[in-house]
């Protein structure tokens, strides 16, 4: 970067300068000026002259200290970061945060700025500390998204009434303000009936329980006498009803009866002598 014309003086002119040097401190004092203001505000170039002010850019020279802060004063100033100059703020509190990141994007003023930021990949705010947004009137703030002390992810504003809570292990089925990812409902659901393996006494039951807590037990057991009994490989708490069915024999087959139902065992008569018997029954 190329030095200023002139460096600058204050006690320049002298006193006893002559005043007809007096025109050529003046033109001096101008560009003393104009060397340190014209890169930074508009109007200190010939030309720039459409009456509109504003400021071009503000350079910040890296400094090894961190500044004094006046009574309601923040400063904003620059600090070299792994030899790279990087913005920081310091409020009257004598908080101290950095404020750029190697990408060179602000971050979100708030809260912990180690977790707090955004730069062009991701946006990452402090656990439990919500991304907020202006209402539509502007005199409110709506909260709109948060990771809250469980690691639940929150949508929505639940001081407003409306936030959606994702992957709740405690989401409730009167509450249909809470959603659940898929692991949830795979890990949750009742949908798919409780299948039980063969109980004892017989071969291949069934024992499926519904949603509503409706058992259904089936399987097929084989002939033993006028009476074959079906040992339940688990017992109902109330048993409603029973069918079974003959897998006949050539020329030995009939109707079955039921002898007996209970919570453990169903009795199936018969006067002939089938292969076995295919039964259901029904309880809870």
């Amino acid at each position: 970067m190329a030095t200023f014309t002139r460096d600058w003086s204050e006690a320049a002119p002298a006193g006893t300068d002559a005043a007809s040097v007096g025109d050529d401190e003046i033109r001096y004092l101008k560009v003393e000026v104009s060397d340190r203001l014209k890169a930074l505000v508009y109007g200190f170039i010939a030309g720039e002259n459409d009456g509109v002010p504003g400021c071009k850019n503000l350079a910040f020279k890296v400094r090894e200290d961190n500044p004094t802060v006046a009574t309601s004063t923040i400063v904003l100033y620059s600090k070299d970061v792994s030899d790279e100059a990087h913005l920081y703020m310091k409020d009257e509190s004598n908080d101290v945060r950095q404020v750029s990141k190697a990408a060179g994007l602000l971050n979100i003023i708030a809260g912990d700025y180690a977790a707090d930021s955004i730069d062009e990949d991701d946006i990452q705010l402090a656990n439990n500390a919500p991304l907020e947004a202006k209402n539509a009137a502007g005199d409110d703030v709506l909260k709109l998204i948060k990771a809250d002390a469980s690691d639940d992810i929150i949508l929505g504003d639940s001081t407003k009434g409306h936030d959606v809570r994702l992957s709740d292990a405690t989401a409730t089925g009167d509450n249909d303000l809470h959603l659940a990812d898929k692991k949830y409902v795979d890990d949750n659901s009742t949908m798919v009936p409780a299948v039980t393996g063969a109980g004892t006494g017989y071969a291949g039951e069934e024992s499926v329980t519904l949603p509503n807590g409706l058992i259904i037990k089936s399987g097929y057991i084989a002939y033993s006498a006028s009476t074959t009994t079906v040992t339940f490989g688990t017992a109902f708490s109330a048993v409603i009803s029973a069918q079974a069915a003959t897998k006949a024999s050539t020329g030995n087959y009939d109707v079955p009866l039921i002898k007996t139902l209970n919570t453990t065992t169903l009795e199936i008569y018969d006067d002939q002598t089938p292969a076995g018997y295919y039964w259901i029954a029904i309880g809870w």
